[in-house]
């Protein structure tokens, strides 16, 4: 993230975010929302997405690559680039943005990237340590619904009904759903993001 502030939310995590934030993040659940009471601009973000087999599927299965290999299993949790290294892969990311679509240094700079954060101390987890559930497409579809509809207007909540509606669920069908996905009730995550967006104010 190059410009902009808010609330950043990975899984259970809920955090505010400031210009330069910086992640990794591998599927399912991640956000961000802009404060956009606090900041005159829009916010931008520079984001690489790429598959685990982007490279065929036994590329990261080389014992040269074991440390990057390693470091896609914390990203499930999502990871936050801090000091020297989030500096340095900003930066490389800046290269990459000034590269023609489709230039071949895209992948040697995204390698680049990956084996610095792996080699790294200065990756931070975000979510908590527990067992994803397996989501389908049409699952993370109705998740991202509801972390817009959640967040659009973090300081104006909308209840538990109101959400449920927009997606077409019954309240209980709808905290049954949130519970799973989200590892804590609805009303526990409005608790948590108010209380979050209180500390950062």
């Amino acid at each position: 993230m190059f410009q902009g502030r808010g609330t950043r939310i990975v899984g259970d995590s809920i955090e505010h975010f400031e210009a330069g934030d910086l992640c990794l993040l591998a599927p399912p659940r991640h956000c961000w929302v802009s404060d956009r009471k606090r900041q005159k601009t829009r916010s931008h973000s520079a984001v690489i997405q790429f598959r685990p087999d982007f490279l065929g599927d036994k590329f990261f299965a080389a014992s040269e690559l074991r440390p990057i290999r390693e470091l896609l299993g914390p990203a499930r949790r999502g990871l936050r680039i801090e000091g020297t290294t989030r500096t340095a892969v900003t930066e490389r990311m800046r290269q990459m943005l000034r590269l023609p679509v489709g230039h071949w240094q895209h992948i040697s700079q995204l390698l680049w990237i990956l084996g610095t954060l792996a080699e790294s101390r200065e990756c931070v987890p975000l979510a908590t340590d527990r067992p994803e559930p397996e989501t389908a497409r049409y699952d993370r579809k109705k998740i991202n619904q509801v972390l817009t509809l959640t967040n659009v207007a973090p300081g104006e909540l909308p209840s538990q009904e109101a959400v449920a509606g927009a997606v077409r669920l019954s309240p209980a069908a709808f905290s049954r759903f949130f519970k799973k996905h989200l590892g804590k009730t609805y009303i526990n995550y409005v608790i948590d993001l108010r209380c979050r967006m209180s500390a950062a104010s």
